[in-house]
Order: structure tokens, then C-alpha cells, then sequence
């Protein structure tokens, strides 16, 4: 049925199915909305429905438009299938809002819209994208998203930039392009069971480079891949996607808020294995975040290289390993006395330019320095001392790198095991 034909409402500019009236006659509304769903016309914007809307089991032919629409009671939309772009913008759901199984063929739009309610996306399908711009889910109401064992709730992009979160779920389901910029409350919602997306360098399948670096990196959000393919070409939008700035240094700032909320919602449910990989993203947006040189050359890329943000234990261990064999053969090479030396006698024990031969020699010179870089690593040097001003140059710089590469290990082993 066309607005056209219906009668305005007393005392309004407006048809019956946008008046306003909460005392407008409910089974009139309902034969004429009958009629409406009859001819296939989607277009339902700016309508107020009364009571409660059913539009279970319905397909929408095409676009289906309820931009603005205001449901004053529950809305049901089980089972209902839009073959063609859905528009909830602005629209507002008092009551209870059913999208339980719900498919959206095209794109689905909830641009700002407001859920005061429970909302129960469980089991819904978003073949395009879902676009929840500035929406509104902090209502006191659950908004639950729920997918099945292949995780199928969104097959697209999923926005939820500039959105304000209250209590909401996301149970089974596929984050890996999923959008948080800009948005309120993040760090209140549940996740359970949810699969994020993944950074792969080339070289990821080296064994030494996916054991000891880890250059596979899990749990990324859908801001941080967008904030990289953007760091050459484009804009980034950022708040409510209303508007962008230049640039993708604004990009992995806006990144690094959302790793920091999801780290504080992991970590209040005891998640230590999800918010420890959140907090590298949070500390590895930060570094990218900065300009110019200070990008690579601070204390926050020292950390990085080092141990992973205190995540990594393998790579602190690579370098402390690393820096023991390293700075052995540069005390074997610049030569090393023996504490045990009797008084008077310098004796230096080198590979070059002392006393030793090949091999045997050799390999015990090279053994007294693993020892002494043992000792320098720890801040010790009972057993040998450099002979020569190059081996406490070495000495000097080892006991400074020693104990912080140690102190990082150590760091990031109870990371790593926290439970």
C-alpha cells in the first residue's frame, strides 16, 4: 500500500505510518502494513511501528530501506532474508530486536543505530558488509553476535567504527576484517571463541624466522591491516567514519586505542594468552605511529628487536644466546689472562697475536672465553680478565647488554607462562 492512500492523522502532516501517536489504531496499522509487505515494496523509512513489527520468515525482494524507523516494541526479523542492501540507519529499537538467523545477502547497514533492547544476532549471516557506524549498543539490553561452529556470522567487512559498546557478546565468529576505530566501551565486551586476523611476512616459513621471530602475528585487527595497506596511498577514516584525516601515522593510533581496550577486556576475563598478544599490537602500533627516524631508532624499537615487547621469549633467548657465543669469540680474539695466573705472569691465552695454537688450542681459548662471557653476561669476572684494552671495550658493552637482554627474557618467559 502507498502512503499516499492513507489517511493523515489528526492534528499531523503525517500518515499513518509515520505518526507519531502513540493512541494511533494498532489493527489498522497492521492491514495496511500487511498490504505493504504483499506488494514487495521495501521502503519503510522513517515508519513507526506500534507495539511490536514482525517480519519473521520474510524475504526482501531487493533493497530493503527502514532507514530512521522507529520500533517502539519488539522487532522480529527471524529467519527474514534481504536478497538485496538492508538500511537500518538511525533507526531505533526500544524494545527487543530478533535478527536470529537472519541472512543479509547484500550490505547491511546500521549506521547509528540505536538498540535499547536486547539484540540477538545469533546465527545471522552478513554475506556483504555490516556497517554499525556510531551505532548505539551501551543500551541496558544484551547485544549478542553468535555464529555456529564455521564462524559464519560475517563473511565481509565488519564496521563498528565510532560505536558505543555496553554489554555485548561475540561468540564463534569471524573478526578478521572488523573495524573499531573511534569507538566507546570496547574494552567491556565479551569475546569468546573469536577469530581475528593474521599478518604473514614472506619469509614466514623459515623455520629459524617462525620460531625464534614469530613473523606470523595472530590476533590483528581490521584497523591495523587497513592502517598498513593505507601508509603509501589514501586516507583513513577514524571516529564515527564520518570523516578522514591524511596520512596512515593516524591509522595506527587509532589501532593502538583499540589493541589497548581489547587487552583490558582479555585480561579482566584472564585471557593472558589473547591480551598478551593484544598489548604487542598496542605497543607495535605505537612504534609505527611515530615519524621519521624516531620509527627505528628508540627504545620502543629496542624493545621490539629485543624480546617482542616482553612477549617473545624465543627471540630474547636468540639474542641472549647470540650474545654469549658472540662476544666469546671476541675475547678469544682480543685475549684474555687468567685469574688463576700466578702474580707477575701475563699470560695471554688469543687466537691472534698470543699465546695458542690451532685446534685443541684453540677450541679451549674459545672455551675460556664462553666462560668469561658467561661471567660479563651476569655482571661477573672471577675466572679471566680482558689483556687488552679491545677486550674490556667488549667487557663493557656486554655488561650493560647482558643483564637487559636477561631482564627481557626473564620478562617475557612469565608472559609467556602467565596464567
Amino acid at each position: 500500500m502507498d502512503e499516499s492512500q492513507l489517511a493523515r492523522r489528526p492534528g499531523e502532516d503525517m500518515c499513518l505510518f509515520h505518526s507519531k501517536d502513540e493512541k494511533k489504531p494498532v489493527a489498522e496499522f497492521r492491514a495496511a502494513l500487511a498490504a505493504k509487505k504483499a506488494s514487495g515494496d521495501g521502503n519503510y523509512v522513517g515508519f513507526v511501528f506500534p507495539e511490536w513489527a514482525d517480519f519473521s520468515v520474510v524475504t526482501f525482494t531487493g533493497d530493503a530501506d527502514f532507514g530512521e524507523a522507529n520500533f517502539t516494541g519488539a522487532a522480529h526479523f527471524f529467519r527474514a532474508t534481504f536478497t538485496g542492501d538492508a538500511n537500518f540507519g538511525e533507526a531505533n529499537f526500544t524494545g527487543a530486536a530478533d535478527f536470529w538467523g537472519a541472512t543479509f545477502t547484500g550490505d547491511a547497514n546500521f549506521f547509528r543505530a540505536t538498540f535499547t533492547g536486547d539484540a540477538d544476532f545469533w546465527g545471522a549471516n552478513f554475506t556483504g558488509a555490516a556497517h554499525f557506524w556510531g551505532a548505539r549498543l551501551d543500551g541496558p539490553g544484551r547485544v549478542v553476535f553468535q555464529g555456529d561452529e564455521e564462524k559464519t556470522v560475517f563473511h565481509g567487512r565488519a564496521d563498528f567504527r565510532g560505536a558505543y559498546f555496553g554489554t555485548v557478546l561475540f561468540r564463534s565468529v569471524h573478526l578478521k576484517d572488523a573495524t573499531f576505530a573511534g569507538c566507546y566501551g570496547l574494552e567491556k565486551v565479551e569475546f569468546d571463541n573469536v577469530t581475528w586476523g593474521s599478518i604473514d611476512q614472506p619469509w614466514r616459513d623459515w623455520p629459524l624466522a617462525r620460531r625464534l621471530l614469530r613473523w606470523r602475528r595472530e590476533n590483528v585487527v581490521g584497523d591495523e591491516l587497513e592502517a598498513r595497506k593505507t601508509r603509501k596511498e589514501g586516507d583513513f577514516a577514524v571516529a564515527e567514519g564520518v570523516y578522514f584525516t591524511p596520512g596512515a601515522e593516524q591509522g595506527f593510533a587509532a589501532a593502538e586505542r583499540v589493541y589497548r581496550m581489547l587487552r583490558k577486556s582479555y585480561k579482566d576475563r584472564e585471557d593472558y594468552a589473547g591480551a598478551r598478544e593484544f598489548y604487542f599490537g598496542q605497543m607495535e602500533m605505537r612504534r609505527l605511529a611515530r615519524k621519521g627516524w624516531r620509527k627505528w631508532l628508540s627504545l620502543t624499537t629496542a624493545f621490539w628487536l629485543l624480546s617482542g615487547y616482553g612477549t617473545r621469549w624465543r627471540r630474547a633467548a636468540g639474542w641472549a644466546v647470540l650474545l654469549l657465543l658472540l662476544w666469546a669469540l671476541l675475547y678469544a680474539f682480543s685475549g684474555l689472562r687468567l685469574a688463576s695466573d700466578p702474580p707477575g705472569v701475563a699470560h695471554t691465552l688469543a687466537l691472534w697475536g698470543g699465546t695458542g695454537a690451532f685446534f685443541w688450542d684453540g677450541l679451549r681459548i674459545i672455551g675460556y672465553g664462553l666462560i668469561h662471557s658467561l661471567e660479563a653476561t651476569i655482571v661477573r669476572t672471577d675466572f679471566a680478565r680482558p689483556a687488552h684494552n679491545w677486550g674490556w671495550l667488549f667487557q663493557t658493552v656486554q655488561n650493560a647488554l647482558g643483564p637487559t637482554i636477561i631482564a627481557m627474557l626473564v620478562l617475557a618467559i612469565r608472559e609467556q607462562f602467565k596464567k
